[in-house]
């Protein structure tokens, strides 16, 4: 009496009794074996065909609810079917107004790599791909390319010192023989050889120079100044060059001053004072000389200053009702600013008189200095 009460009461306070775990195992032979699960493994024996099966112990982990259910026959319930009511209400909430929907923030716009992101990218390429073995040959490569190139260039210098030395010999012989257009064509291939070089010193501006002058006085033209005007001012046709010649040159000894400039303006267009009058038609002579500023700097109307230099003409304006004299102009980007006494005594212009000589010689040493100084 006394024990039922403390296995009740003990009961009350200790483990639930556990479910039992029925089997339900087919045969061979399409019987189905069932039974309840024991907690130590168990053989049972098909009553159709006598085979002997084996059935393994209950668990003794959690079973899960599900199984539980099933095992105690209770049905599983799913939600609680929708009604009509609940569809209509459902469709018409679909129907709210779209303002009472809340919205959504727009997504963020993914900026991409920044600048320092991108350049340590590309350095971690490059060092991916500057393998040793790459380096060691791109290095190789470099030397094999600077020795050819070395090589070509002191070949190139080699053939150079020797065209220029022969090309001033026989230059020289030229001039002394007073054939202007050999002694152009070999001072021409001196001043080329300079180039390769690369010299711009006093010695090489002055072969370049003597190669100007040489080119000049081989197109010097036959006929005097004078015809040259009269051809073209008492012709027909508008065009002294074409008079002269389109190769010709002609060599000018005389004073320039400013034709005409602003207030404050540096001139840009210079007078010959070579006064000339062709029948009644006066002829002003002009050109570009910007690029003599120096040497004509402070020369008025009535104080030129005195030029020696070749030119061949440009273009020629006639007379106008509202202009009487013509206009002939000079071609100042091509003009030739003389320097040479030597050249200029062969062509045999130098003047006989000593004290004339001496000031042309003057004259020839000042134009030699300001194109050294304003190569």
């Amino acid at each position: 009496m006394a024990t039922g009460w403390f296995q009740r009461a003990t009961a009350v306070f200790g483990r639930p009794e556990p479910l039992p775990q029925p089997f339900d195992v087919g045969c061979d032979c399409g019987a189905r074996l069932q039974g309840v699960r024991a907690s130590m493994p168990q053989k049972t024996t098909c009553p159709q065909c006598g085979t002997v099966a084996f059935i393994l112990p209950e668990t003794i982990y959690p079973l899960p609810d599900s199984l539980k259910r099933r095992w105690t026959g209770v049905e599983e319930t799913g939600p609680e079917p929708a009604t009509l009511k609940t569809t209509k209400k459902s469709k018409s909430s679909k129907k709210k107004d779209v303002s009472d929907i809340p919205k959504q923030p727009a997504p963020a716009v993914d900026p991409g790599p920044t600048f320092g992101e991108r350049l340590r990218d590309w350095g971690s390429r490059l060092r991916a791909a500057a393998t040793p073995v790459r380096l060691v040959g791109a290095a190789i490569l470099l030397g094999f390319a600077l020795t050819g190139w070395v090589i070509y260039r002191r070949a190139q210098w080699d053939r150079a010192l020797t065209t220029l030395q022969a090309a001033l010999d026989r230059g020289a012989d030229a001039v002394q023989q007073q054939d202007f257009a050999a002694a152009a064509a070999e001072y021409q291939t001196a001043a080329g050889a300079l180039d390769v070089l690369g010299r711009r010193d006093a010695d090489a501006l002055r072969i370049r120079q003597t190669a100007l002058e040489l080119r000049s006085a081989a197109g010097l033209s036959p006929a005097s100044w004078s015809e040259i005007v009269s051809a073209w001012v008492e012709g027909n046709g508008g065009n002294a060059a074409t008079a002269a010649g389109p190769e010709t040159w002609i060599l000018f000894d005389a004073p320039l001053y400013p034709h005409s400039s602003g207030e404050g303006e540096s001139p840009k267009v210079f007078c010959v004072d070579l006064p000339f009058v062709v029948g009644k038609t006066p002829v002003d002579v002009l050109i570009d000389g910007r690029r003599w500023s120096g040497l004509l700097s402070g020369s008025t109307a009535y104080t030129p200053k005195r030029l020696l230099f070749a030119a061949q003409i440009e273009r020629a304006e006639k007379p106008t009702k509202e202009r009487p004299e013509a206009l002939l102009y000079l071609d100042g980007s091509t003009a030739v600013l003389w320097s040479d006494p030597a050249t200029y005594s062969q062509l045999r212009l130098m003047p006989d008189d000593a004290a004339t000589r001496a000031e042309t010689e003057r004259l020839l040493q000042g134009q030699r200095e300001f194109l050294e100084n304003h190569p």
